[in-house]
C-alpha cells in the first residue's frame, strides 16, 4: 500500500466518531470497539496495517451497532469482540508474515459470516 494511502486510513481510523453527531454513547461504542481491534490484534501475535483496522472499526460500527442506533449492550460488544478476534485469527493466516491488510480482513469475514455471533443475532449477515 502507498505510504500516502496509509497515512490517510490512519488519519481516518484515528478521527473516526461513527456519525455525525456523534453522541458520548457512539464514541464510547467507538472506542470501545477500537479496544476490541487492538485487543485482538494483541491477542493473536498480529500486526494490523490502517485499512485493516478501519474497515473493522467501520464496518462493526456502521453494520452493528448503528442500526441499534448505538445501543451499546455489553452482550452485543461482548459478541463483537469475540467476533473481531475470530476475524483478526483467520485473516493473520491469510496475510502469513505481513501485517494484516483490508483485504485480509475481508476474506476472512467472507470465510466467517455464517459463523459470527454478531451475524447470528441478524443484524447483518
Amino acid at each position: 500500500m502507498r505510504s500516502d494511502t496509509e497515512d490517510e486510513y490512519e488519519r481516518m481510523y484515528d478521527t473516526y466518531r461513527g456519525d455525525e453527531e456523534a453522541d458520548r454513547n457512539a464514541r464510547r461504542t467507538v472506542s470501545d470497539l477500537k479496544e476490541a481491534i487492538r485487543r485482538a490484534a494483541s491477542l493473536h501475535d498480529a500486526s494490523l496495517r490502517s485499512d485493516a483496522r478501519y474497515f473493522l472499526l467501520a464496518n462493526f460500527y456502521q453494520m452493528v451497532f448503528r442500526p441499534l442506533r448505538n445501543d451499546g449492550s455489553s452482550a452485543l460488544m461482548e459478541a463483537s469482540m469475540l467476533d473481531i478476534e475470530r476475524i483478526v485469527q483467520v485473516a493473520r493466516a491469510f496475510a502469513g508474515p505481513e501485517p494484516i491488510s483490508g483485504n485480509d480482513v475481508l476474506r476472512a469475514t467472507s470465510l466467517l459470516i455464517g459463523k459470527l455471533r454478531t451475524a447470528a443475532s441478524e443484524i447483518w449477515g
